[in-house]
């Protein structure tokens, strides 16, 4: 997946490249407008398609207490791939619509050595997998139409489809037994976590831009709640004459809704490239499983971070946009630190 998205980057630069852009009046301006000048949406007839690879790294665990420990102490290692698709059109000057789908892998390794005695020793090594596409998610925005030269403001309304995979995959879990002069056992367990919700979701969210000269402060936040209950699928299992035996248990749950704010500072030097910094904010909560008729809360999620990078207008029709994300703390989440690099194409359509 990954290659192929870099194989795609590098194949559609060289294709807008091919394309002659002529100085257009009013089309080439828009196309080559600074971040700062730039409003919270899409022009009338502007077509933008962004994709972007990030990696993020773990090296730490914030508990439910908000202490965060030490995964490598632990003996554990966490590594995550994102691919973002992102298609945005300006049906009208203050009206945009947008889709978006993305794919997520990520896996978390963990190894435990037990020692029974001196001729006997159990070694365990965990893989749980979340991987596949996320679900489509719709949205429409409104631009404001004030048309001030300080202030933009933006209202979006979301809604997620449930397209992707959500049934977990059959467990690969395996024993191994080695006896000579001492008996080893090594337990295998790996587990595939699908990344489809299952059910569908709705939502708002505002976004603004306040501009001084050669800065600008910008602000977004966004909310999304499911619109019902979902049933799913487990794996119960137990061990018969060192197999796994697997049984598909189906149980009632209620995703957790979410909460998604950034605030940043925008410093534009010139008009082909501008660098940014701030601090974003991901809440999930609300949600519970049933397990064996008994109804369990999913725990709380909060993560915040800092994050820094700066976006180049490398043509007239191509941004390029890198970001890093240092975390600053959390509650049952991961410390990632994490590196975003995107491209931007923007296009106009009709005459």
């Amino acid at each position: 997946m990954i290659n192929s998205l870099i194989r795609f980057w590098w194949i559609s630069l060289m294709l807008v490249f091919s394309w002659n852009v002529y100085s257009q009046g009013d089309k080439y301006t828009l196309l080559t407008e600074p971040f700062i000048e730039r409003p919270v949406s899409m022009h009338k007839g502007q077509l933008q398609f962004n994709s972007a690879y990030q990696i993020s790294i773990s090296g730490g665990y914030f508990e439910d207490n908000l202490e965060k420990t030490n995964l490598q102490e632990d003996g554990a290692a966490v590594i995550g791939h994102k691919s973002f698709l992102n298609l945005n059109y300006g049906l009208f000057e203050y009206l945009e619509l947008g889709a978006e789908m993305n794919y997520f892998k990520q896996g978390i390794r963990n190894t435990t050595l037990y020692y029974l005695d001196i001729y006997e020793t159990v070694t365990i090594t965990e893989l749980t997998e979340n991987k596949g596409f996320e679900d489509l998610i719709l949205s429409g925005t409104f631009r404001l139409p004030n048309n001030w030269k300080v202030f933009d403001m933006a209202l979006s309304a979301y809604y997620l489809l449930p397209v992707s995979k959500d049934v977990p995959d059959k467990p690969e879990h395996s024993i191994e037994s080695i006896v000579n002069e001492s008996q080893y056992t090594i337990i295998s367990l790996k587990e595939t976590i699908r990344n489809g919700q299952g059910v569908p979701s709705y939502g708002l969210g505002s976004e603004f831009k306040l501009r001084f000269s050669n800065f600008a402060i910008s602000g977004a936040g966004s909310f999304m709640v499911p619109t019902k209950e979902g049933l799913n699928l487990y794996w119960d299992q137990e061990i018969v004459d060192e197999e796994f035996i697997y049984e598909e248990i189906e149980y009632s749950f209620m995703p957790m809704s979410r909460l998604n704010a950034n605030l940043n500072i925008h410093y534009q030097p010139n008009g082909w490239f501008h660098l940014f910094g701030g601090l974003n904010m991901i809440s999930r909560r609300n949600g519970w499983f049933e397990r064996k008729e008994l109804k369990y809360a999913y725990p709380e999620v909060m993560f915040y971070d800092f994050t820094t990078g700066f976006e180049i207008q490398i043509a007239p029709r191509i941004r390029m946009i890198e970001i890093m994300k240092f975390p600053l703390g959390g509650q049952n989440s991961y410390s990632s630190f994490s590196i975003f690099t995107g491209v931007s194409f923007n296009l106009f359509t009709g005459k």
